[in-house]
This record gives C-alpha cells, sequence and structure tokens, in this order.
C-alpha cells in the first residue's frame, strides 16, 4: 500500500473549525498518515490586499487549534525559508523530507479556482495530487485544469477567516467559528480590531 500524506497550506489568519473539518474529511477519505498544516510567511496574492498576522502568531494559532488531533501538525517550512510563499517550494521540500510518498495538497473548491494563478503552476501539476475538498451539493469537477486530483465532498461549515475577522470587528461572537484556543489567542494578541 503506498505510504501518502497531506499539505494544507494556507494563511491561517486565524485558523478556525472549517479548516478542521476539512482536513479530518480528507483525512478519513485519504487514510494519509498525516496532514501537515503548513503556515504561509508572506502569503503573496493576500499579503499585497490587507495587513497579515505575524507568521509565528498564525502558527502559534494553528498549534493550538490541531494539538488534540494525532494525525495534524503544524508546520512552519515556509517560514523558516523567508519570504513569500511559494506551493511549489513547499512540495519539493517535502518530496525531499517523505521519498517514495503519495503528496496531496488539500484545497477548498473556494482557493481551487484560483490555482492557475499561483507560481508555476505547470511544475505543480507534475508534483502533486490534488484532494479538493467540495461541500454537497456544489459544484462537482469533470476535469480539474489537467493535476490529477480527488474530490472530497464534505459537510463542511460555511466560514471563512475573512468572516471572522469581520465578526470580530463588529462584535459578533466567534464562539462557533472557531477553537477555543484560538479564541484565547485572538484575545492575548489582541487581533483584529
Amino acid at each position: 500500500m503506498d505510504l501518502a500524506i497531506g499539505i494544507f497550506g494556507g494563511t491561517f489568519d486565524p485558523i478556525h473549525n472549517g479548516h478542521i473539518e476539512l482536513a479530518g474529511a480528507v483525512l478519513k477519505k485519504l487514510n494519509l498518515e498525516k496532514i501537515y498544516f503548513v503556515v504561509a510567511n508572506d502569503p503573496w496574492q493576500k499579503s499585497e490586499n490587507f495587513s497579515v498576522t505575524d507568521p509565528l502568531v498564525r502558527l502559534e494559532m494553528v498549534e493550538g487549534a490541531i494539538e488534540k488531533y494525532p494525525k495534524f501538525e503544524a508546520s512552519n517550512i515556509e517560514i523558516v525559508r523567508g519570504g513569500p510563499s511559494y506551493t511549489i517550494e513547499t512540495v519539493r521540500e517535502f518530496k525531499e523530507l517523505f521519498p517514495g510518498y503519495i503528496i496531496y495538497l488539500l484545497l477548498g473548491s473556494d482557493a481551487a479556482k484560483d490555482i492557475l494563478t499561483w507560481e508555476k503552476v505547470e511544475g505543480l501539476k507534475r508534483e502533486v495530487k490534488l484532494a479538493v475538498v467540495t461541500r454537497k451539493n456544489y459544484e462537482s469537477y469533470d476535469d480539474f485544469f489537467g493535476f490529477d486530483y480527488i474530490q472530497v465532498v464534505a459537510d463542511t461549515p460555511d466560514i471563512s477567516s475573512t468572516l471572522v475577522r469581520e465578526k470580530i470587528l463588529s462584535g459578533q461572537s466567534i464562539e462557533k467559528d472557531v477553537p477555543e484556543s484560538t479564541m484565547r489567542a485572538i484575545t492575548k494578541y489582541t487581533l483584529y480590531h
């Protein structure tokens, strides 16, 4: 049987329950050895549009949110590398760390639609398989831009980091949207106010 791991890259600003459930659905469907939550150092497609929280604070939030899941692990590989975070470089580093493993790149269907705007996307097609997570009754794919992919249908909550930040700004509760550890970190660092 082939050994396989998952890479779930993101800004995680902040990590929320949708991220955890998406990863859980992929883990269950593909029976992966482990899923690495890779915290982007400089998410270049986002950092031009808004001020991104310090990467070490985002890493701390991810570590807290996933600590009770033995097959989830936070990765600082992009933070250590520094500069803009390019998925192709991250995938290649993981291939060196896990020779012979199948590597799945986890994506929600919303993020997956923008994959052609990523750096060196043609090279990425040769390096990785995609696990594209879609919600029930949402779109399905017959072909995914030439990638080798598997579609995972999951009943993940309809939430985003943007929505969480907006709720905090407007004084709404995020108790049902994020893990308790994330709420503590948001308070500790006075984030998103």
